[in-house]
């Protein structure tokens, strides 16, 4: 039986959500998209993934959605951790199809099963679809947490039952929920073999590394991966204060910014990408 948990202890430090490229007429972009990529990986990015949202599958069709992860995957071979993700409208079949494709690829170490919470799944049907997914994987699996607005810790500890799942991306809460699923994963003796991995802001990161995370979204890999690899080593040398600066000085006047302007993150993360000569385009 494959040791899926092996990975786990690889993923650490700051992880690049893959916003997607596309031209002034609105087609896909995937060369833009693998070049930067590269980009981050030659700076020293060490982690990916794409995501349903920040990814915009909900812009894609299937096939261009199996195409980019493909190709991110020659991209990235095994030069970075890289992490796939399905949408979340597709069946079992396609996603287990999905996993089998993404192993015979090379350069794929985990896929995340998303769901759509939206539609109110019950627990038992969450679990009988991972379940269905799990089972004889042929790769380790991330779960996707964003449960009804809360954290749902018994949920959590059925999916680390399966031992194909390795981790959840927590999209529900940076701070009480978080804490809640790190305090499952510690009961359960998983700490070390399963992740929590929030892709909030760098505030949270400094809440949960006290409670152990060690792997966490970061949006300065976008466009500035040196000050990113730099909050990382604050974190791991103890530099507690110089963190708390940079969070100060860089990240909460760029979020109070957007939010003060109305702007989406990833519609200015397009744009800056655009700027520096990344993206051929901003997509709104």
């Amino acid at each position: 039986m494959m040791d899926y948990r092996a990975i786990v202890p690889r993923l650490q430090g700051p992880l690049a959500p893959i916003l997607t490229a596309f031209d002034e007429d609105d087609a896909l972009n995937i060369d833009a998209t693998c070049q930067w990529v590269d980009w981050m990986i030659n700076k020293g990015i060490g982690m990916f993934w794409t995501t349903a949202g920040t990814s915009h599958y909900m812009c894609l069709t299937d096939a261009e959605i199996v195409d980019l992860n493909k190709a991110l995957a020659a991209t990235i071979g095994d030069r970075a951790i890289f992490i796939a993700s399905t949408p979340w409208q597709w069946p079992v079949h396609a996603i287990r199809q999905f996993v089998d494709d993404a192993a015979g690829w090379g350069g794929v170490d985990i896929v995340k099963v998303q769901l759509e919470w939206m539609w109110k799944p019950s627990d038992a049907q969450v679990i009988e679809r991972y379940a269905a997914v799990a089972d004889d994987s042929s790769l380790p699996l991330f779960a996707y947490a964003l449960p009804a607005g809360q954290a749902n810790v018994d949920l959590l500890h059925a999916i680390m039952d399966m031992p194909a799942f390795v981790g959840e991306k927590n999209d529900i809460d940076d701070f009480a929920g978080q804490e809640y699923f790190l305090q499952a994963i510690e009961s359960r003796g998983l700490t070390g073999q399963f992740v929590a991995m929030t892709g909030g802001g760098l505030n949270s990161v400094m809440y949960g590394w006290e409670l152990g995370v060690r792997a966490y979204g970061d949006i300065f890999t976008w466009f500035a991966p040196e000050h990113s690899l730099a909050f990382y080593e604050m974190l791991r040398a103890d530099r507690r204060d110089e963190a708390w600066r940079f969070i100060a000085e860089w990240e909460r006047p760029l979020r109070h910014q957007l939010e003060t302007l109305g702007v989406r993150l990833w519609s200015w993360g397009h744009t800056v990408l655009k700027l520096i000569g990344q993206f051929p385009a901003a997509y709104t």
